[in-house]
């Protein structure tokens, strides 16, 4: 895989979630998709423009954050697109840290060009579970996703990368 932040065995773990398998994939060639680099931060671009540019209209995605000064990569899989604006709802979108994930699907996603990736809302849809702001920052406020650790309020990042996730 094209990547500097994830392995082979993280993409059997993506795709056995995705399947909401109770067990991953043994091997690779069982993986019912393909998992291509559409954007890394350190070449695309960190904020929201760069990230609508490379990651509108392409489907489905698993987005990998590299958390600055941790040991700690989290993310989110949104099942759905970034193109257009506004909540999308779903139940197949997750985020996770690589202790945990779970899944939710009342205003799992939005798209806003205004933002890059955003993923689950609270109550008065200021606060975000996972969200790039329209600074290229990124920020966690635990709502509507289960709390799993990724660390509160705004926070750097090493790098990211979004994978198109795409069916055999």
């Amino acid at each position: 895989i094209d990547s500097i932040l994830i392995n082979h065995k993280h993409i059997a773990l993506f795709a056995s979630w995705i399947d909401k398998k109770e067990e991953n994939y043994k091997y690779l060639f069982n993986i019912p998709y393909e998992f291509n680099l559409i954007l890394r931060g350190s070449r695309d671009g960190f904020g929201p423009k760069s990230f609508h540019n490379k990651c509108d209209n392409k489907g489905a995605n698993i987005i990998i954050i590299k958390i600055k000064n941790l040991d700690q990569i989290v993310g989110g899989y949104n099942p759905l697109d970034w193109k257009g604006f506004g909540w999308k709802n779903t139940k197949d979108s997750f985020i996770f840290s690589f202790n945990d994930y779970k899944d939710n699907y009342y205003g799992a996603v939005a798209s806003d060009s205004k933002y890059g990736p955003v993923f689950g809302k609270d109550s008065t849809n200021t606060n975000y579970d996972l969200c790039m702001q329209q600074s290229g920052k990124w920020s966690s406020y635990p709502n509507s996703y289960p709390d799993i650790n990724i660390p509160r309020n705004y926070f750097d990042i090493d790098d990211y990368e979004v994978f198109q996730v795409k069916k055999r």
